[in-house]
């Protein structure tokens, strides 16, 4: 009877082990998957870092070609404005000959009558095509 609750306790000691040896398999893959989830996580946050740079980079240069063709764009609003002011108008040309007595050349057109240019459409070109000569037409015999 010792002899048999000797063994029996062998065999669960045997089954013990076995299930330890399983657990402890179990858990070393589990450390290896989380210690490789956790160095892709790494790698990510650092690609993740460097992708963030290249945004502020990117939008700091967007900000400076904004800045730029808003000080072209004001530059040629300030040469547009002085050239308006320049220019002497037509009406007040008119009225300083008259002032003189000189009659001028030909009288200034009015704004409203302005003629509109349009472009006319491009000719169509005529191409030859060869055929081969079975596509050729015949004539029907007479």
């Amino acid at each position: 009877m010792a002899e048999a609750a000797s063994k029996q306790a062998g065999e669960a000691l045997a089954l013990e082990r076995k299930r330890a040896d399983s657990a402890e398999r179990d858990l070393e893959i589990v450390r290896r998957d989380r210690d490789a989830l956790m160095q892709n996580s790494i790698e990510l946050s650092a690609a993740l870092d460097q992708e963030r740079e290249r945004a502020t980079g990117l939008a700091r240069s967007l900000s400076a070609a904004r800045k730029t063709i808003d000080i072209v764009k004001d530059k040629r609003r300030a040469a547009a404005a002085r050239a308006l002011k320049a220019r002497t108008p037509a009406t007040a040309l008119a009225s300083a000959l008259s002032d003189s007595g000189v009659q001028p050349a030909r009288k200034p057109r009015s704004q409203k009558k302005q003629k509109v240019k349009y472009r006319k459409s491009p000719q169509s070109e005529v191409l030859a095509i060869e055929l081969p000569a079975p596509l050729l037409p015949t004539r029907p015999p007479s």
